[in-house]
């Protein structure tokens, strides 16, 4: 299971804000796929994903793993206006002002699909469905605790508004928890066998004892 950490909760208010679309089209949590940054370690590691370079696991101040999702999706804007931003947001990056980015895919100036990931910032293919669909992953290693990401978009979408209204749990938003793998269940089958007969060598150790 993983949550929403604070500053993409506050970054999806403003976007509902000053777009006036729906939490749902901002979503950080939810995943078509189980591989990426919208899953939590927790999620990864049950998936046997923890080998690909995106699944370090997003780390707290003191060294411990964190379960907060690592991105957030920006659906519904028009057209002009996502190509606007996705150029903004990367141009940014390539000068290194956006530090905790690890990756962009949305729409180039040409309307197709492009990705784009740090460190190096090049340009590559990106999935169709990401044609007018921006996505954002930030970097598992930067623990964001109370970072403004606001600024970085202000400059295509707007000012932030004085106030941001409360933030809801959309309904796609529900936790995407992963089925345990065929592995992993007959490993919990044999530790409960192993706690079983472990248990009973025990009553007959007490037996034993107080039988004499």
């Amino acid at each position: 299971m993983s949550f929403a950490p604070a500053p993409l909760v506050v970054l999806r208010r403003y976007a509902r804000a000053v777009t006036g679309l729906p939490a749902a089209n901002f979503s950080i949590r939810t995943s078509k796929g189980d591989i990426g940054y919208h899953l939590s370690p927790a999620q990864l590691h049950a998936l046997g994903k923890l080998g690909n370079p995106k699944t370090a696991g997003l780390r707290k101040p003191d060294g411990t793993p964190s379960n907060a999702a690592s991105a957030i999706d920006f659906v519904g804007l028009p057209k002009k206006q996502v190509i606007a931003l996705t150029a903004h947001l990367v141009a940014e990056a390539q000068a290194g002002r956006i530090p905790e980015l690890a990756e962009i895919i949305g729409p180039g100036l040409d309307g197709k699909a492009y990705r784009w990931a740090a460190p190096g910032w090049k340009r590559t293919l990106g999935r169709k469905d990401h044609t007018w669909h921006l996505h954002l992953g930030l970097k598992r290693k930067t623990w964001l605790g109370d970072v403004d990401l606001i600024g970085y978009f202000e400059p295509v979408l707007g000012p932030r508004p004085v106030t941001l209204s409360p933030d809801e749990e959309p309904p796609d938003e529900e936790p995407n928890e992963p089925k345990p793998t065929y592995e992993e269940l007959e490993t919990e089958r044999d530790e409960a066998i192993d706690r079983a007969e472990a248990a009973e060598a025990e009553v007959a150790r007490i037996k034993a004892a107080v039988c004499g």
